[in-house]
């Protein structure tokens, strides 16, 4: 039977605790979190809560936002690492078996 790999793995950094996220995240968010999910959407777009700049949106807000990017930014990263890896294995079977 195949293991289900996390799509994301978050760290809580007090703690040092890992948190495998397999299925879908959306479903353990509570109704806040979701609000702060959907606007990071709007956030990457350049889209803000409130009318004016960064400067005028609440600390809070901007910090979410922020925490959500690095959290979107390893994963990207990670996925990465992997296709490089996947490809890499790729190549050296070919090159074995043409030997």
């Amino acid at each position: 039977m195949r293991e289900i790999q996390p799509w994301l793995q978050i760290t809580d950094e007090d703690t040092g605790e890992v948190w495998d996220i397999t299925g879908c995240p959306f479903a353990r968010l509570d109704p806040v979190a979701m609000e702060y999910v959907r606007w990071y959407g709007y956030w990457q777009r350049g889209l803000l809560p409130v009318p004016g700049g960064v400067l005028d949106q609440a600390q809070l807000f901007m910090e979410i936002m922020e925490y959500l990017d690095t959290l979107v930014t390893r994963k990207d990263a990670r996925d990465a690492d992997d296709s490089r890896t996947r490809l890499d294995s790729s190549v050296q079977g070919r090159s074995q078996r043409s030997a």
